[in-house]
């Protein structure tokens, strides 16, 4: 996705007094992830990223919450390690969720 790719690079701008930064930062993900033809989500990020933007797709988006199949604590690592990661998901999801 283009834009900020953490959410302190929006730290205060464009945005309510009653909004976080972090909030803010979910709320243009979530737009991102509206505008593509998404059926499955796996969320990965560091620390408790991840966890928060789930909370947060719960509270605020049901559709999209239910699309997502499961969330990974990570930090940088290369791209065969995080296609690894969401290949272990997808087999995992589809094993329980065939038929």
């Amino acid at each position: 996705f283009k834009g900020p790719i953490h959410h302190k690079e929006v730290m205060g701008k464009n945005h309510e007094q009653n909004e976080t930064d972090e909030e803010v930062f979910y709320r243009q993900l979530l737009k991102k992830i509206k505008t593509k033809e998404i059926k499955k989500i796996l969320l990965m990020g560091p620390s408790l990223g991840a966890t928060h933007f789930l909370d947060f797709l719960e509270r605020t988006s049901p559709v999209t919450f239910h699309q997502v199949i499961g969330a990974e604590k990570v930090d940088k690592m290369p791209d065969s390690e995080i296609l690894a990661i969401g290949r272990k998901h997808l087999q995992r999801y589809y094993l329980y969720h065939a038929g």
